[in-house]
């Protein structure tokens, strides 16, 4: 059963891995690497027997999903990778 801490943690990512926000236009542009990075060490830390390769290989399956990948994704990479460290504290 999904939790509100699931959601919350979700969110977050989402947020951190955002390069652009166009009010005006109503959408915000997310990195789609630093996304699928974070949301991996996220599933990983939650579920020890998580298939990152099986989840990387249904993320490219989605022809009807447009990304942009920008050179900003080494940032949120990193940040990614806090999140990394903040799980194996625990």
């Amino acid at each position: 059963m999904t939790s509100k801490k699931n959601y919350d943690e979700v969110a977050r990512i989402i947020s951190i891995n955002k390069l652009n926000t166009f009010e005006n236009l109503g959408f915000s542009v997310i990195s789609r690497d630093g996304l699928i990075n974070g949301l991996c060490v996220y599933f990983k830390h939650d579920n020890p027997r998580f298939d990152k390769k099986r989840f990387l290989l249904a993320c490219s399956e989605d022809d009807e999903i447009r990304y942009v990948s920008s050179p900003a994704v080494d940032n949120r990479q990193d940040e990614n990778r806090s999140l990394d460290e903040t799980f194996e504290k625990e």
